[in-house]
């Protein structure tokens, strides 16, 4: 008897079936088989050994068995509609995995991670990915998809940005491995937070996107950035966003009465600011006679220096908790 009599007749006795093409149809995965290093195990259909196979049960009549090699393949095969285009759809899911995880994860890898942790409810999508890399269902696609979102655990910087304000905000310690669904989860919670609540997160994520890369390509700007205390920097990109918003010149960047909170400039080089001009930086060579010197202003974005008395003019060392909170109150919640 041939191999392929043989296994048409075990299967005919299992389904109570004629024909080899209605003997195929109907068998569900149950749970994959991956063997290791260890025997091969035999596929009760044919007797070949394979180490990727599956335990599979007919829908009808209940019948299970241990399939793997030709005989797997054949019965999953039996699935997909006549004509199906595997190539096209083979395209369509990586496109769509792609298009769903934006470079967090690589289509192959997250293949590879359902096929490892599927449960026994998605054991036969898991072996379609893992033999044909398609599906034979269009739906099971967004099943995988949201079994994967809610299971799989990534580093949370992975996930969020700008952790340490996030749990501020939301008073809440987030764990260093967390889901897809549960950073969805914390997004929302932000999202629905007032602005002025959010205000730590929005100054992270200015002084790291706007700030922070344009001071550290100017040394003379950077040397003094390094010498500043997190509160001070957090005073720089403060007065650097209502800087921004204070455009035209006519408007000042804060009240009267939050400016007097902060101290007189000292030192050579230094980040200083006035409420009616701007944010500025005075370098070791620009001091002149008294208290005058050259100012650099950021608002102009380059060395376009103007002569000012920096006795009028607030430094940012030594600011206080409570001037620079009052600051970014100002700068980001409105």
């Amino acid at each position: 008897m041939s191999k392929h009599d043989l296994i048409t007749k075990n299967l005919r006795a299992l389904t109570n079936t004629r024909s080899f093409r209605n003997a195929v149809r109907g068998w569900a995965v149950k749970r994959m088989i991956v063997l290791g290093s260890g025997p091969a195990q035999a596929c009760e259909l044919c007797g070949t050994r394979f180490r990727n196979g599956a335990h599979i049960q007919h829908t009808k009549t209940a019948a299970a068995i241990v399939v793997g090699g030709t005989c797997f393949r054949t019965i999953l095969l039996s699935h997909f509609p006549p004509g199906c285009d595997i190539k096209a759809q083979r395209r369509d899911i990586r496109r769509k995995l792609e298009t769903t995880y934006e470079g967090l994860i690589d289509p192959g890898n997250w293949i590879k991670w359902i096929v490892e942790n599927a449960p026994p409810r998605l054991a036969h999508s898991a072996a379609d990915l893992r033999h044909f890399a398609v599906l034979s269902s269009p739906d099971d696609l967004d099943r995988l998809i949201r079994f994967h979102d809610a299971r799989r655990q990534f580093r949370r910087a992975a996930l969020l940005s700008n952790i340490r304000s996030l749990e501020m905000v939301l008073k809440v310690k987030i764990p260093a491995h967390i889901t897809i669904d549960q950073a969805k989860k914390y997004e929302a919670k932000l999202a629905a937070k007032p602005k002025r609540l959010k205000v730590p997160l929005i100054a992270t994520e200015y002084a790291s996107e706007s700030v922070h890369p344009f001071i550290v390509g100017d040394p003379a700007l950077n040397a003094v950035w390094k010498n500043l205390e997190p509160q001070e920097r957090r005073a720089v990109a403060a007065l650097a966003a209502l800087d921004e918003k204070a455009s035209p010149p006519d408007l000042p960047l804060c009240p009267d009465a939050l400016a007097l909170q902060w101290p007189t400039p000292t030192g050579t080089s230094l980040f200083v600011w006035h409420p009616k001009i701007g944010l500025g930086f005075v370098g070791e060579t620009d001091h002149l006679d008294g208290e005058k010197a050259y100012v650099w202003l950021w608002r102009s974005g380059s060395y376009q220096r103007c002569k000012y008395n920096l006795q009028y003019w607030r430094g940012v060392k030594g600011c206080s908790e409570e001037a620079v909170q009052a600051l970014e109150q100002n700068a980001f919640a409105r």
